[in-house]
């Protein structure tokens, strides 16, 4: 996920991704992996994960 990496600069993030990337692995990120985990956002499951979104996630980023 991109956007979980603890890289100190943009630069070292990058460089990273890159290196990831082309080792073949599928970049993504935590939004992405929470929507193909949820499936469905009408079960049970998708409206827990979109409280987690939310509360955690997104609430978090708005105080900033």
């Amino acid at each position: 996920m991109v956007d979980a990496g603890g890289s100190p600069t943009k630069m070292a993030d990058d460089v990273a991704l890159r290196r990831i990337e082309s080792a073949g692995i599928t970049l993504t990120s935590t939004n992405q992996v929470l929507a193909e985990l949820a499936r469905d956002w009408e079960t049970p499951k998708g409206r827990i994960i979109i409280k987690i979104m939310y509360e955690e996630i997104l609430g978090r980023l708005m105080k900033q």
